[in-house]
């Protein structure tokens, strides 16, 4: 589970060189903006994503960057995903 301030404060202050991308385990994209750290792009694209972060709900922060496995849900959930599925089939292969 992913901090949402401390990504925020990573983007912020460190985003030049890609320390928020390391933060959520993108190595492959904390290099690119540390490679390309001396033209100052990366800076500014990680600002935006930082006040990006800090704008953000804290339940789509924790879904998109926090590892929160959507597999996890409730049984009664998914059961009736289930049982939904095999109505439909059901249905499909009746006619």
């Amino acid at each position: 589970m992913k901090n949402k301030i401390v990504a925020c404060l990573l983007a912020i202050f460190l985003g030049g060189l890609g320390a928020h991308k390391f933060y959520f385990g993108k190595w492959f994209q904390g290099f690119i903006y540390l490679i390309f750290c001396w033209t100052g792009i990366p800076a500014i694209v990680a600002l935006i994503e930082g006040i990006y972060y800090f704008f953000m709900n804290d339940d789509d922060f924790q879904e998109k960057y926090g590892g929160v496995d959507k597999s996890h849900q409730s049984s009664s959930t998914y059961s009736t995903g289930n049982n939904m599925k095999s109505t439909i089939g059901s249905r499909l292969i009746n006619k």
